[in-house]
C-alpha cells in the first residue's frame, strides 16, 4: 500500500468531484451529483476522474467512497492526492480484502492493529472466501491509513462518527471529521391509479400489507430474521425483496423459506421506479447487524414517503427520534421482535400513518440537498481558512 502524499496547500479554487459513475455504483453517484449541482451555486464545481484528480493542479478534492473493491481507484486517488472523504461506510475491510496481494493486506491489518495480531489478519485472509464478509470483518475497519491522510472525513450518523475517531485515536491527527446527515431527493407524489397498476403487475392482492426490503441480501442485512418474521404474521400480507445475493450458498440455506411463502423478487430499485416502490410499501424493513456505520437511502426514502420502517437499534439510527422509526434489538430477541412489530404495523393502518407523518416531517426537515449542501459548504470553507 502506497504512502499518502503531503497534504496539499489549504487555498482551493474549486472543488474537485470524485464520485463513481451510475452504472458502478448508481445510488452514490446520485447522490454525489446532487451535491455537485447544489454547491455549484456558491462554489466552483468539477466532476473528475480517480485519474485525473493526481494530475489537476489547484483545488480541493472531495471523494466518495464505499466498501467495495471496485472503488479502489477512488481510494488510491484518496491517498495520493489527500482531500475530503465521504464515507458512505465507515468500514473498508471488504474493499482492501479484494484489491491487496497477501502480503499487502498483511501488512496493512499489522499497520492498522499491531504485530501482535498478525496471526489473526493471516486467519481472515485464508478465510475470505470461506466466511461472509460480516462478523468479525466489521470490528476492523481498516481505515486508519485513509483517515490519517486526509484533510476530513465525512460521514452520515454517529455510529461511523465513532469509528473514524477510533481510527484516528493517535495524538498526532490533524485530520476532521464531519458528520452530515445523508441527503435524500424530494419525494415524488405516486397516485393511487399508478400504485393499484403495480400492485396487479406484481400479483399483490390489493388488501395485502406490502413489506419491503430494498438491500443486498447478506447475512449482516438480516434476511433469515425477516423471511422468518413474515412467516408468522397471520395479516394478509407480501413481501417485496428488492436486492440480490452476493453468495450462492447463502441463497441455497435461505431457499426453503423464501419458497415457503410468496415473495416478490426484483433487482435493486433504479431511479425510474424507487418512488413508485416506495409509495408502494406500507412498511419498509432495513435491518443490517453488524453495520458498516452506513445510512440506507431506501430507508431514508421511505420515510420521505410517509411510510413506517423498522430498523436495527444501534448508533446509525440514533438521530432518528423515537416516534419517527421502530427500532429492534440485535441478536437473540430479534426475530420475534420484528414479527411483533410487523403483526402491529400490519394489523393497524392508523398507527402506520402516525408514525409515517412523523417519520417525513423529520426527513423533510432534516436531510434535504439544501441543508446537506449548506453543511458541505461548511467544511470547504473550515478547511479553506484553516
Amino acid at each position: 500500500m502506497p504512502s499518502a502524499s503531503a497534504r496539499p496547500s489549504a487555498v482551493h479554487s474549486k472543488l474537485l468531484l470524485v464520485a463513481p459513475s451510475p452504472r458502478m455504483d448508481a445510488e452514490v453517484a446520485a447522490y454525489a451529483d446532487g451535491l455537485r449541482k447544489a454547491l455549484s451555486a456558491v462554489t466552483p464545481v468539477e466532476a473528475v476522474s480517480p485519474a485525473a484528480v493526481r494530475s489537476l493542479g489547484g483545488g480541493l478534492p472531495m471523494y466518495h467512497l464505499k466498501n467495495d473493491p471496485r472503488y479502489e481507484p477512488i481510494y488510491q486517488a484518496a491517498l495520493a492526492r489527500p482531500g475530503v472523504v465521504v464515507l458512505h461506510e465507515a468500514v473498508l475491510h471488504r474493499l482492501l480484502l479484494g484489491c491487496l496481494s497477501e502480503e499487502q493486506y498483511l501488512e496493512e491489518f499489522v499497520f492498522n492493529y499491531g504485530e501482535w495480531l498478525r496471526p489473526l489478519a493471516i486467519e481472515m485472509w485464508n478465510e475470505r472466501f470461506t466466511v461472509q464478509p460480516g462478523g468479525r470483518y466489521f470490528e476492523f475497519p481498516m481505515l486508519r491509513r485513509l483517515a490519517e491522510a486526509s484533510q476530513a472525513i465525512v460521514v452520515h450518523n454517529p455510529k461511523a462518527h465513532r469509528i473514524v475517531q477510533e481510527a484516528l485515536a493517535g495524538p498526532a491527527s490533524k485530520t476532521r471529521v464531519f458528520e452530515i446527515p445523508r441527503w435524500v431527493e424530494a419525494p415524488e407524489s405516486v397516485d393511487q391509479a399508478t400504485i393499484s397498476a403495480l400492485r396487479e403487475r406484481l400479483q399483490i392482492p390489493q388488501n395485502a400489507v406490502v413489506i419491503s426490503c430494498f438491500s443486498p441480501l447478506r447475512p449482516e442485512t438480516r434476511i433469515r430474521s425477516l423471511l422468518e418474521a413474515v412467516q408468522v404474521v397471520s395479516v394478509p400480507c407480501r413481501l417485496l425483496l428488492a436486492g440480490s445475493f452476493d453468495d450462492a450458498e447463502y441463497e441455497t440455506a435461505l431457499r426453503p423459506l423464501l419458497e415457503s411463502m410468496p415473495v416478490i423478487r426484483l433487482p435493486y430499485p433504479v431511479a425510474e421506479d424507487r418512488w413508485r416502490l416506495a409509495h408502494l410499501t406500507d412498511i419498509g424493513v432495513s435491518l443490517t447487524h453488524p453495520s458498516a456505520g452506513q445510512t440506507s437511502p431506501a430507508v431514508l426514502r421511505w420515510m420521505a414517503a410517509g411510510k413506517p420502517v423498522i430498523v436495527t437499534d444501534g448508533d446509525d439510527h440514533s438521530l432518528f427520534p423515537a416516534t419517527s422509526v421502530i427500532r429492534v434489538d440485535p441478536g437473540e430477541p430479534e426475530t420475534e421482535m420484528l414479527a411483533h412489530y410487523l403483526y402491529a404495523l400490519a394489523s393497524d393502518k392508523e398507527m402506520r400513518d402516525v408514525i409515517g407523518a412523523e417519520a417525513r416531517r423529520h426527513v423533510l426537515q432534516n436531510h434535504s440537498l439544501e441543508v446537506a449542501a449548506s453543511r458541505y459548504h461548511g467544511v470547504v470553507q473550515s478547511l479553506s481558512e484553516a
